[in-house]
């Protein structure tokens, strides 16, 4: 996986199976890093109507009151998601 997707892009390529469901959840959890687009800055109502789960992923990531996840956290953090 190359760059990551804002939460709008990753919703609509895993939508048309572009990215598989560990790729998606991989883009969404990479916000708990500290990444950022410039679309994650405004609401996207579409994201928490469409995909509540990711909507849900995206209004926790974007908060600012925590410390950004290492790779290895967010690794663990996507296999446990992943084998839910």
């Amino acid at each position: 996986m190359s760059e990551s997707l804002c939460f709008l892009e990753a919703m609509l390529a895993k939508s048309s199976k572009s990215i598989t469901e560990r790729e998606y959840f991989s883009h969404l959890l990479a916000h708990f890093r500290g990444v950022r687009h410039p679309r994650d800055s405004g609401r996207e109502p579409a994201v928490s109507k469409l995909d509540p789960v990711g909507g849900s992923i995206r209004e926790m990531a974007l908060r600012d009151d925590y410390e950004p996840l290492g790779v290895e956290r967010k690794h663990a953090l996507s296999e446990l998601i992943i084998n839910i």
